[in-house]
Parts: structure tokens; sequence; C-alpha cells
């Protein structure tokens, strides 16, 4: 009896079942390869984005006024958010966070000058976030971006790849 149980325990160590017939989801894989899988609406939460006045932003009414290029800034999560317009126009699968990573000042996008600009120590970035002038040396923060019923969400965590290296 006790070498049945011994065996019993050490076969299921070595060779463990998936819970309850349940498939166990990586929390580390994005949601950027397909925004559209069960993985990515079921799976990560977020928050929808919302305009200045607090309305919930539709990424098909978005789209039809947004100039590629040319970040949009949101709300949702605790800060300001911007997300990117690529060509197409196309909504991309990340937004940026505008704190500068040299000493956290909110970096503010100028359209004359088509980059962000931190009015602490004017370091530069470009459209999606890559840093072009210091004093700072890296890039700013990414957020991930899922669109799930037209809504846009915010999920309050880094891309698992950063497109723009």
């Amino acid at each position: 009896m006790v070498f049945g149980t011994a065996g019993t325990v050490a076969l299921g160590w070595i060779f463990p079942q998936r819970s309850m017939g349940h498939e166990r989801r990586d929390s580390s894989t994005p949601c950027t390869s397909d925004r559209n899988s069960e993985a990515c609406q079921n799976y990560l939460r977020g928050v929808k984005a919302t305009d200045s006045s607090g309305n919930h932003i539709q990424e098909s009414v978005l789209l039809a006024s947004a100039v590629p290029g040319r970040p949009v800034l949101v709300k949702g999560l605790s800060r300001p958010t911007y997300l990117v317009i690529n060509q197409g126009p196309k909504l991309a699968e990340y937004a940026i966070d505008p704190s500068c990573p040299h000493h956290k000042c909110t970096v503010e996008w100028k359209t004359d000058r088509n980059q962000f600009v931190c009015p602490c120590h004017g370091a530069q970035f470009d459209a999606q976030g890559k840093v072009l002038k210091g004093p700072t040396r890296r890039n700013l923060a990414l957020i991930t971006v899922v669109v799930q019923d037209d809504d846009i969400l915010l999920i309050d965590r880094k891309p698992t790849v950063d497109p723009r290296t």
C-alpha cells in the first residue's frame, strides 16, 4: 500500500494533468498577434478609453477622423495615454504612456514639431515614443491596446514585444 501510494504521487508529479480539463493561459502572451482571438477578448481585462468628456471611444469613430502619425490623447487609466495611429488609418496595438523616463514629467505632443517633448528637461520622442534627444536614453513606456466590440480597451501592461525595435 505504501509503494502504491508513493508510486501514484510520483506519477502525478512526473505527469501533471491539466486542471479539470481547462487549458491554462500564459499571461505573458501578448494580444498583439491577433486582437480578435478568444484569449484577448476574454482573458486580458482592460479599461475603456474615453475622451476628455468621459465618453467611450469607438474605434470606427476614432479612425474616421484620425490622422496617421498623430497620437490621440485618451483617458481611462490613472494617467492620460496616447493612442498610436498607423497608416490606413489603423489603430496600433499599443499606446504610449506619456511619463518621461528621466523624471516622470508628462510629455506633451507638439503637432508643429511632430514629436513628444518633455516640458521639464527638453527630452524629445517621435510619434511612437522612441527617444530622439535626451537627457533620457530610454523610450516612453508602452501600454497594450485591445479592441473588443469596437471599444478600445487599455491594458496597463507593456506588450511582450516592443514594436519599435
